[in-house]
């Protein structure tokens, strides 16, 4: 009892009336604040009596404080008188109760009274906490928990139940269980509820329950009375989980099993399993063969045995971490060969067990000896390591009103993550999360304002990382006790609070473990041999009742057939503490036989000892285990006939197993692959690409396939296709892979890819058909024939070629490529086809049978080129020939004929000169004068046409010629046609005989006046244009370059394009009889020709006509001509003229003419009389008139020999053959004087004249 009164003696009188009434405390009194805090810290009371006045503390604030430190505790107040308003005030602050100084009889009662239910307010609270636990932990379970009556209708279903079942509680409270059971189960919850009614207890079981959907759920069960307080069955509460994960987990965990077994044996390291107590239970093949033992020798060894001995205490200090741990373990020590030597290896274990502990481990050595002699030089370095600071203390913290950091010391530091410099003058919101900065600074503020210390726990969050923290709190006050701030201690109390659930966790669990456990486990006491408890999973597997077996002594049950060797075993645990064997079966209460595994440990529960054994039927295991023996040789005996290479590796690439086939590829040679890595086999750069591929398979956990390309051991190069897939090895990551050879297919497809390509890049077209299917369709096409007609592939396959033809498609062709498919034979023909965009085509086709293996017709294929080109081609060079031939007759005439013009048109001349203008014979003279000038001209245009006439070519600017011309083509073309001319004044020069221009220019402008016969205009233009390559390619017959066009151009009735493709040719004429020669386009066109040019014509019927002439543009300046002679008197001579002509009356004329104006003649009828001649004359020979060609002595030989007597002797030369005659003769060249027959005699003389005076 707790006294709070000023006063001792009231005190006193207070104890005396308690001790009157039977009531003796034990009491203290106070009579100060800080007395009263220090006795409610101190000690724990029943009861507090105050006065309601106390000099230094009223009873409100007593009341307070004792609120503070325990709401329940009784609060009396003991006082001498009490008005209405003070009463009021009491029951306002919560006192239980208020006892007058003269009533004090009633004390005792009302402190007993108010002890009794403040006992019962702890409890009540008590019970409700643990109300609220329970639900939340039925809430909270995995497990569906439902309760029902005896008449089967639910009366509880918690969250679990509705997630299983599908049902809510609200849906599923008041319903009939029935709706859960399926029908063929109805008996099995009958056969439930009469063993409960019994008193039986009903064991966990499987069974099969119903889901909202329809589906049927496998389910653990497990059924538990409800009773009243009496004791009597009042209903029934049900826990079942979903166990058809499980099942699907144990049939993934057996087939895990096999591969585990398999990898142990193929693994390149010494692989062992040990029982908890050390003692193998298996090793792998490579244990045996290095420590040289049998499996009988290592029977009943420890697993250090083989330890070299400095390494056996830090080998088993290892273990036992890791069986305290649960983690798995690395380190390194020696093992002892068979023949004594010890080798270094890298010993890997893990521990696998469950919660009850370790039930075996597993050991991987890999000899590192090789490494570890190398490795040596470096151990020293790794002694240099220093150890993990010592323990963190607690936090100590000062902060300000405003939350900033005073003081904190090394381990607040640690907890902040901040350098003590950065902490202080800084808020929490800096360091912390907003939520934990929050958190924080609300409790300080609560402190500073309650002035009360505190105690809190927490979670706070501090650069991601979240920590529980436990600590304390109190207000940081001034001299004078004004709260300036806060101090508080903290720690972390992550591990603890994490330690503290688990164990919870661990001990709510352990039951329900034990409960559903799918093994048999069974608690036995060491001292006297007896069952303390088991498990429904044994006492079903047994057929045993629970009290059956507890209380008995172990060997008096009946369980083991062999009860001798099982003592044996009992003796060995008690021994070692731990045991595993699986060879002793089990009798059921049946006397059946059971094959089970033990796994029994000793351990310690409170005062005694125990055993538990788990007992694990293994007999479908064990059939399971022979099944898997069966299909591990079946599958070995797969993969060593399989023809793929096989091959599986580690994750660091190492060989753990390779089938024959790899070997017989790869190395026919014994060779050890286990162990060993690509770049043991082949060159660095291939195995690179190799274990790139087995890292993108394990990056990516799939399937890669990649083509890979090695050389075997022989020295062949060989590519393969592989799949290489993940393999999950109980944890360990595997590559296993497949490989075929596919050399020979790939050079296959090499030479396909190069056929394809040579395909796409060939001009002609490739088409394929099928004459299998209706109408022979296109099944191919190539790039070519897509270029070629402008249709692309999917236009095309399927349609028959008959698209391509036309109405002017020849018939003939396309019959016998008809009669070629149907009789299957080749074909070669050339047809009109038609582009996508109507242009016509000359298609050169060639079709040719593909036949099968076995002779058989399957496809047509045919090739096609596009022979447009090629026809024009031929067709320009069918015209060229023409006009040669032409041009070869022209050349035969035009000598004869200038020989006879010459005769008749000199002698004409001469007689018109003679005769007076009144004689009678004048007229006929004249008109066989006009028709030798016109004959004349004829010659010109057959010479001109063929390009057989010689030109004079100069360098002159065509703007001149057309100026020069302009008068006389105003003449030619009549007042109806008006002239314009357009050009450039910038124009360039040409080199041209400018009376060819003239004549071209004449030619075009009588051929656009007869064009317009009503009138029209007539335009000639200049400009310099430049001729690309596209323009070349287009025109065979133009080049690239800079050019000067003359253009000619009519607004005339225009030509058809039948017309304008023939216009050049020679005769050619659309005048009517006797308009026309024929020869004035021809010779326009040979003109342009033999000056290096290019003509091109566009007309349109009824719009006109244009052409144009192209001449190579030359950067040189245009030359002076020099105006020709006019008529008028003949200059006369008096010099000595040797005359050398083999036409007998072209050199009586030339004779007669000369000698007529004062000029010595010597006249030769060859080229050898001339020589003589000239070797015979005495005097001077002036000028030497020669015919080019004459039998004989040509004249380019005359006029040599002649100079070498002569040297003063000039030459002039005559010919009426054509310019490539004159060519070969070597005469036409720059500086020979030159006259062309026909000639008058007044230009004979013109031009004797001017090379006798030229000499000079």
């Amino acid at each position: 009892m707790l006294i709070v009164k000023s006063s001792l003696a009231d005190a006193d009188v207070m104890l005396l009336a308690l001790r009157r009434d039977g009531v003796d405390p034990v009491w203290e009194r106070v009579e100060t604040t800080d007395a009263l805090q220090a006795a409610l810290a101190a000690g724990v009371w029943d009861v507090v009596l105050s006065d309601y006045t106390i000099a230094e503390l009223g009873s409100p604030a007593a009341l307070e404080i004792v609120r503070a430190s325990d709401p329940d505790l009784p609060f009396i107040i003991v006082l001498g008188t009490v008005g209405e308003d003070v009463a009021v005030a009491l029951m306002r602050a919560t006192v239980n109760d208020c006892i007058l100084k003269h009533n004090l009889s009633q004390l005792a009662a009302t402190v007993d009274r108010e002890v009794r239910q403040a006992g019962s307010r702890r409890a009540n609270r008590a019970i409700a906490r643990t109300a609220a636990h329970l639900a939340a932990v039925v809430e909270s379970s995995d497990n569906a928990i439902l309760s029902k009556t005896l008449d089967g209708v639910l009366t509880s279903w918690n969250l679990a139940a509705e997630r299983l079942y599908g049902w809510t509680a609200a849906e599923a409270i008041g319903r009939n269980i029935s709706f859960l059971v399926p029908r063929d189960k109805t008996d099995e919850w009958t056969e439930i509820m009469l063993q409960l009614q019994a008193g039986q207890q009903v064991k966990h079981f499987e069974t099969v329950r119903l889901h909202r959907d329809g589906r049927r759920l496998d389910v653990m069960l497990t059924v538990s009375p409800v009773r009243d307080t009496g004791g009597g069955l009042v209903g029934v509460s049900k826990s079942s989980h979903d166990i058809q994960e499980r099942k699907r987990a144990e049939g993934a965990l057996r087939r895990s099993e096999e591969r585990y077994r398999g990898l142990i044996e193929s693994i390149p390291a010494l692989v062992s399993v040990y029982d908890a107590t050390g003692r193998p239970l298996q090793h792998n093949r490579r244990w045996y063969e290095y420590t040289g033992q049998s499996s009988e020798a290592t029977a009943g060894t420890l697993w250090h045995e083989a330890i070299h001995p400095d390494d056996a205490v830090g080998a088993v200090v290892g273990w036992d971490r890791c069986k305290a741990s649960g983690e798995a373990y690395s380190t390194e020590y020696r093992l002892r060969r068979g023949d004594g030597e010890y080798r270094w290896f890298l010993v890997q274990g893990v521990a696998q067990g469950d919660r009850d502990g370790i039930k075996e481990w597993v050991r991987t050595c890999t000899d590192i000896d090789d490494r570890k002699r190398a490795e040596d030089t470096l151990r020293q370095t790794a002694d240099l390591l220093t150890a993990v600071a010592e323990g963190t203390p607690d936090a100590v913290f000062v902060k300000d009103r405003d939350g900033q950091y005073l003081l904190c010391n090394s381990a607040a530091s640690q907890f902040l993550r901040r350098p003590s410099a950065d902490i202080l003058g800084h808020t929490d919101t800096e360091f912390f999360d907003p939520a934990s900065a929050q958190w924080v600074i609300s409790r300080d503020h609560r402190v500073m304002t309650s002035g009360v210390t505190e105690t809190e726990e927490g979670e706070l969050t501090v650069a991601g990382v979240t920590r529980t923290i436990q600590g304390t709190k109190a207000p940081y006050r001034d001299a004078v006790g004004n709260v300036i701030g806060v101090i508080g201690i903290s720690r972390d109390i992550t591990g603890q609070k994490r330690a503290a659930e688990s164990l919870s966790a661990s001990e709510t669990q352990y039951r329900r473990l034990f409960e559903a456990a799918q093994d048999g486990i069974l608690i036995v006491d060491v001292a006297s041999r007896r069952v303390v408890d088991a498990n429904p999973f044994l006492t079903n597997l047994l057929g045993y009742r629970l009290e059956e077996l507890v209380g008995k002594e172990l060997w008096e049950i009946g369980l083991f057939r062999d009860i001798e060797a099982n003592k044996a075993a009992f003796q060995t645990l008690l021994e070692q503490g731990y045991i595993r064997y699986k060879d002793h079966p089990l009798l059921t209460k049946d006397r059946a036989q059971i094959e089970v595994e033990f796994v029994s440990n000793v351990y310690d529960v409170g005062n005694s000892r125990v055993i538990q054994c788990n007992i694990r039927d293994i007999t479908e295991r064990a059939r399971a285990e022979a099944a898997v023996r069966q299909s591990e040789e079946r599958f070995r005996a797969f993969m060593d006939h399989s023809p793929a290479a096989a091959f599986i590796k580690d994750e660091d690439g190492r060989f753990l197993y390779v089938n024959p086939t790899w070997r017989q590829q790869f190395d026919p040679e014994p060779v050890a692959w286990q162990g060993k890595s690509d770049h043991d086999f082949w060159p660095r750069e291939t195995a690179d690409l190799f274990r790139a591929s087995d890292g993108e398979c394990l990056a990516r956990n799939a399937v890669v396939q990649t083509e890979e390309t090695a050389r075997t051991a022989a020295g062949t190069e060989l590519t393969w296709l592989v799949m290489k897939f993940p393999i999950d090895d109980g944890g360990e990551m595997r590559i296993g892979g497949m490989a075929w050879d596919i050399t020979a297919r790939k050079r296959t497809e090499d030479d396909l890819h190069l056929r394809d390509r040579a395909i796409r890049a060939a001009t002609q077209g490739l088409l394929i058909t099928d004459p299998n299917k209706p109408d022979n369709p296109i099944v191919y096409v190539s790039p070519g024939f897509e270029r070629i007609t402008g249709y692309a592939s999917d236009e095309v396959l399927g349609c028959n070629c008959r698209f391509l033809q036309g109405a002017d498609t020849d018939p003939v062709a396309v019959a016998r490529l008809r009669e070629a498919v149907r009789d299957a034979k080749s074909c070669s023909v050339e047809l009109l086809n038609y582009r996508k965009d109507g242009t016509p085509f000359w298609n050169e086709l060639s079709i040719s049978p593909v036949r099968d293996e076995v002779g058989c017709l399957t496809h047509f294929v045919g090739v096609q080129a596009d022979a447009t080109g090629r026809r024009s081609l031929e067709e320009q060079f069918r015209q060229v020939q023409k006009m040669e031939a032409v041009g070869q007759l022209a050349a035969g005439v035009a000598h004869d004929f200038n020989n006879l013009l010459t005769i008749i048109n000199g002698y004409s001349e001469i007689l018109l000169q003679g005769l007076p203008s009144d004689d009678p014979f004048r007229d006929m003279v004249t008109e066989i004068f006009k028709a030798g000038e016109r004959s004349a001209g004829l010659t010109r245009q057959l010479l001109a046409f063929s390009r057989r006439q010689v030109l004079t070519p100069r360098i002159l600017v065509l703007n001149g010629v057309v100026a020069d011309t302009n008068k006389m083509l105003r003449r030619l073309i009549g007042a109806d046609v008006r002239l314009t001319t357009t050009l450039d004044r910038g124009l360039g020069a040409v080199r041209a005989d400018s009376g060819q221009i003239e004549q071209v220019l004449m030619n075009l402008a009588v051929n656009a006046r007869d064009a317009m016969p009503r009138g029209g205009v007539l335009t000639i233009e200049t400009r310099n244009v430049e001729l690309d390559d596209a323009y070349a390619r287009a025109h065979p017959d133009a080049r690239p370059g800079p050019y000067v066009l003359l253009g000619v151009s009519d607004t005339g009735c225009g030509m058809s394009p039948e017309v304008r493709a023939r216009i050049f040719e020679p005769f050619f004429t659309t005048k009517g009889a006797g308009k026309g020669t024929g020869l004035g386009l021809a010779t326009v066109y040979g003109i342009v020709q033999q000056s290096g040019g290019h003509i091109m014509v566009d007309s349109e019927v009824g719009v006109g006509s244009t052409f144009k002439v192209y001449l190579p543009r030359v950067n040189l300046v245009a030359e002076n001509t020099k105006a020709h002679p006019g008529a008028g008197t003949p200059p006369r001579g008096t010099e000595t003229v040797l005359i050398a002509e083999d036409d007998d009356g072209v050199r009586a004329l030339i004779v007669r003419v000369l000698a007529h104006n004062g000029y010595t003649v010597l006249e030769a009828a060859d080229g050898d009389e001339a020589v003589r001649l000239s070797s015979a004359h005495v005097g001077s020979i002036h000028l030497l008139v020669t015919d080019v060609v004459m039998p004989g002595a040509g004249g380019r030989s005359v006029a040599e020999q002649v100079a070498e007597r002569h040297p003063e002797s000039r030459v002039l030369f005559v010919s009426g053959y054509t310019d490539d005659a004159v060519i070969r003769h070597g005469v036409l060249r720059e500086g020979v004087n030159f006259l062309q027959k026909p000639y008058s005699p007044v230009a004979l003389m013109f031009k004797v004249r001017e090379v006798l005076d030229g000499a000079r």
